[in-house]
């Protein structure tokens, strides 16, 4: 009887971690990264990413562009379908005099340290989840507190 038991107590263990496995989420990054400000004030676009902005369509509090291979939860951001129209509103990214802090670009990585996207705006952290299936979630970098 103690063998059946000792069974299913690993069975429910192994379930569990696989369970939790399957469900868990990694973190990426924001790496400051000059390079990415050159290709948004030369106006040149990376062929391969989406691009989305955060607050309000004629002051943003960031722009940012995701790699086409990610499935992309833009549940807070609005995607910007026109090229010319991603320039414009990194334009309209202001100097925050609460934080300090001047625009900054940065490339978004994943765990590893791979870029999968780009980022352009005043905020220097948010929060970035990258899930097994290539899903990925990016913060609004903009909390209502002012706490940064």
């Amino acid at each position: 009887m103690q063998n059946k038991n000792t069974r299913f107590y690993w069975a429910i263990v192994l379930f569990s971690v696989l369970l939790m496995a399957g469900c868990m989420e990694v973190y990426g990054s924001l790496r400051p990264n000059p390079d990415v400000e050159r290709i948004f004030y030369d106006k040149k676009q990376l062929p391969d990413f989406n691009y989305y902005y955060n607050g309000r369509s004629n002051l943003p509090y960031a722009v940012i562009g995701i790699h086409k291979d990610y499935n992309f939860n833009d549940r807070v951001w609005t995607r910007i379908e026109d090229n010319s129209d991603i320039y414009d509103k990194i334009g309209h990214i202001l100097y925050s005099p609460k934080s300090g802090y001047n625009k900054i670009a940065s490339d978004i990585l994943d765990s590893s340290g791979n870029k999968i996207g780009v980022w352009f705006s005043y905020f220097r952290r948010t929060v970035v989840k990258i899930y097994p299936d290539m899903r990925i979630d990016v913060f609004s970098p903009y909390i209502p507190s002012g706490r940064r």
